[in-house]
């Protein structure tokens, strides 16, 4: 099986993953699970230009779903 981390680092920054890599010295409180979750949430609102509706419709979610992601995620602009 071949993992994030057996990827070439240029084909990781040309699809916008190389956030999923942990630096060897970087001490990470999120998981990969939490940090694709969080990137689909910031995706799907930017492309809705922040309108939550439109992003719930994007990811397949409901609204207070999203609302609970948005808490868990304060780092989220909108």
């Amino acid at each position: 099986m071949i993992s994030l981390e057996d990827l070439p680092e240029y084909l990781l920054k040309k699809f916008g993953m190389d956030r999923f890599i942990e630096e060897e010295n970087e001490d990470c409180e999120k998981t990969m699970l939490e940090k694709a979750e969080e990137m689909a949430i910031k995706a799907a609102l930017k492309i809705a230009d922040g309108n939550k509706s439109q992003a719930c419709k994007l990811l397949g979610i409901s609204r207070s779903f999203l609302y609970d992601k948005l808490k868990k995620y304060k780092d989220i602009k909108i």
